[in-house]
């Protein structure tokens, strides 16, 4: 069975950091995918999502390949972290390939941010300071 990790990850890694998104107040990835009938909010958990574009040449973003990462250990946070937790190993997921335009996705999140800085910096979680002259 193959693996994978809840961290992104290219090639050469050259830039690497975080991202942040807050839910959409309206028609987020569980509503989308329980619509879609392939993921069960009664026993079912999203875990995740996963956005890669790849090899883009010219400045033209390629489509992206998209998945949802759900656990059925329970369908609840409060009762699914002690779960996660006694997990030895990998957490058995189920993932979902996902359809949609780039466009899309970001629509699911009422804000969505990411932060990129280069490799070897040291500079995640620090402050920064700028003139805006």
């Amino acid at each position: 069975m193959p693996t994978d990790t809840f961290r992104a990850g290219v090639q050469y890694g050259d830039w690497t950091g975080t991202a942040a998104a807050d839910n959409a107040d309206k028609n987020d990835l569980s509503e989308l995918l329980a619509a879609k009938k392939v993921f069960d909010r009664e026993k079912e958990f999203l875990l995740g999502a996963s956005l890669w574009i790849g090899e883009n040449h010219g400045g033209k973003a390629q489509s992206p390949h998209i998945a949802a990462i759900i656990t059925s250990l329970d369908n609840t946070y409060d009762d699914l972290l002690p779960k996660l937790k006694a997990v030895n190993g990998p957490v058995p997921v189920r993932r979902i390939d996902v359809e949609l335009s780039l466009d899309e996705f970001i629509g699911l999140f009422k804000k969505f941010a990411v932060m990129l800085t280069r490799r070897g910096l040291g500079l995640e979680d620090r402050e920064y300071e700028w003139d805006d002259t």
